[in-house]
């Protein structure tokens, strides 16, 4: 068998603060993210909230 070769490890994709704002921003919007369409909630809607919100935080 082929030894296994030991990696580093893996830098996170976001510090914590970065996480802790973007779990906030979803919980603060969550009835937004989980609603079907209707009148008021439209896919356009949640595509703007989802890209403001990876705009402010990414």
């Amino acid at each position: 068998m082929a030894d296994k070769v030991t990696k580093g490890k893996r830098k996170p994709n976001r510090s914590e603060s970065g996480t802790a704002c973007l779990v906030q921003a979803c919980t603060d919007n969550y009835v937004l993210l989980e609603s079907k369409m209707s009148v008021e909630v439209t896919n356009r809607r949640k595509e703007e909230f989802l890209a403001d919100t990876c705009e402010k935080y990414v």
